[in-house]
């Protein structure tokens, strides 16, 4: 990050306070001024010419700002909350009390998180998935929630599962161009993010009441998409910090643009 700093205001300050000085030292001296024998009016002159000479020609300074990559964060965060979740699709756990707050904290707080670390860095791509990915989670919990009558019976006997089913099938569609940019990152993130499709095929067609096999084909890939992004989060952060690839992710399939 590039910030450009100017030394305008620190200018025009100090030579108003100049100007506040010399004319208060100078007050009992104006005949003398006039005449031309005063040397504090010839350093004045200067000086002006001087500030007048700076502020036409303003000297930048460069600051570089350096952030820390969000994705181990970010990955953290998806991991996390996916390995409660499918926990709970898969039978191993019950209820969704807990599951809600893990969604709210790590699917959806972490993830908005390295989002905006990512808008940071220009980072389109991991700003985007991130910031969808966690207000996806902050839906899912709020849903949670409201089925479970925490803001009262009138909302917990409204509700339509089918509705869910079409905010399913637009994520579904968005996670599939994602995935075509997912190629061109790394194998490992193109992994998750193809699991991620077939975690929002399989809760699509879930919620609008297709057989079982969808149910557990969403919940199986969910646990997979923990497993795989908890590997990516470790392989984020330990091979920035050996400053080498200890762990593997692979590189980009280099079909879309040019291999770096």
């Amino acid at each position: 990050m590039q910030i450009m700093m100017f030394s305008d205001f620190f200018m025009k300050t100090h030579f108003l306070v100049f100007i506040l000085y010399f004319f208060s030292s100078t007050m009992g001296q104006l005949s003398s001024l006039r005449n031309g024998t005063n040397r504090n009016f010839e350093l004045f002159i200067l000086y002006c010419g001087g500030i007048i000479t700076v502020m036409n020609h303003p000297s930048p300074s460069t600051v570089k700002v350096v952030t820390a990559d969000p994705g181990a964060i970010g990955l953290f965060g998806l991991a996390i909350v996916t390995l409660v979740a499918s926990s709970q699709k898969l039978g191993f756990t019950e209820g969704l009390s807990y599951a809600a707050s893990w969604a709210v904290f790590l699917g959806a707080f972490a993830q908005l998180f390295a989002s905006i670390q990512d808008a940071k860095h220009n980072n389109t791509f991991g700003m985007t998935a991130f910031a969808a990915y966690a207000f996806f989670w902050f839906a899912m919990a709020t849903n949670w929630l409201m089925k479970m009558g925490t803001f009262g019976p009138e909302l917990a006997g409204a509700v339509d599962g089918k509705q869910l089913g079409f905010a399913f099938a637009g994520y579904l569609v968005f996670t599939l161009f994602m995935t075509i940019g997912a190629m061109e990152t790394n194998k490992v993130l193109f992994i998750i993010f193809c699991l991620i499709d077939v975690l929002f095929l399989g809760l699509t067609f879930d919620a609008f009441g297709a057989p079982e096999f969808f149910h557990s084909m969403a919940a199986y890939a969910e646990l997979a998409i923990g497993i795989v992004s908890l590997y990516g989060c470790g392989a984020n952060v330990l091979n920035t910090h050996f400053g080498r690839e200890f762990l593997p992710i692979g590189k980009a399939f280099g079909i879309f643009k040019a291999r770096v």
